[in-house]
């Protein structure tokens, strides 16, 4: 007999295994970073697979987000290719943490009055 107990538990593993595989994605994109950069690039674009051999993944629409999310908090500028669902533009030209902070530092306090 079917228990709604048994597709839970069914539901917890292959949430597990996408994780897992989300994960050995994200590998695959820091690979090409990394790659990029030896070859003195700063951008790249990767292309998120729709499926792996010997997966269950086929879920764009979650993992794109995931992937953007994960570089971003990186310190990447990355975000959607001219609107594409599975091709991830990448950047790291420019270093949001360190222009943020040197704006904090480099901010003076100005006054409007003029001495005569």
């Amino acid at each position: 007999m079917l228990s709604a107990k048994e597709l839970i538990n069914l539901n917890i593993e292959k949430q597990k295994k996408d994780k897992t595989e989300y994960k050995y994605i994200l590998q695959s994109v820091y690979d090409k970073i990394k790659k990029r950069n030896n070859e003195n690039f700063l951008n790249c674009l990767f292309i998120v697979p729709y499926a792996k051999p010997g997966s269950t993944l086929n879920n764009v629409n979650e993992l794109t987000p995931y992937l953007i999310h994960e570089l971003n908090k990186g310190g990447f500028v990355a975000y959607p290719y001219r609107g594409s669902l599975n091709t991830i533009y990448i950047d790291w030209s420019i270093n949001i943490d360190y222009i943020v902070k040197r704006k904090s530092i480099n901010v003076k306090k100005t006054s409007n009055c003029r001495k005569k």
